[in-house]
């Protein structure tokens, strides 16, 4: 599922990208400085997800061990 969403995300961004060159009527060079700066804050977010993912994940885990820990202790 997040692969998908990805993609269409990505898709979106071409769009936009291909949108803002042709309504911007920008060189080639423009376009590529414009292009190089979406993708380096695309990459920002996407780290800044990446992490926030991880820790909820090992948040969710680490409370599935303590679950288990505890029916273990009980039984």
């Amino acid at each position: 599922m997040f692969l998908k969403k990805e993609r269409e995300l990505a898709k979106l961004e071409q769009d936009y990208m291909a949108s803002i060159v042709t309504k911007g009527k920008l060189s080639s060079q423009q376009a590529d400085w414009l292009s190089n700066e979406m993708m380096q804050k695309q990459q920002v977010a996407r780290d800044i997800f990446t992490t926030a993912l991880s820790k909820r994940l090992a948040a969710v885990r680490e409370r599935k061990l303590n679950q288990k820990r505890l029916i273990e202790s009980e039984v």
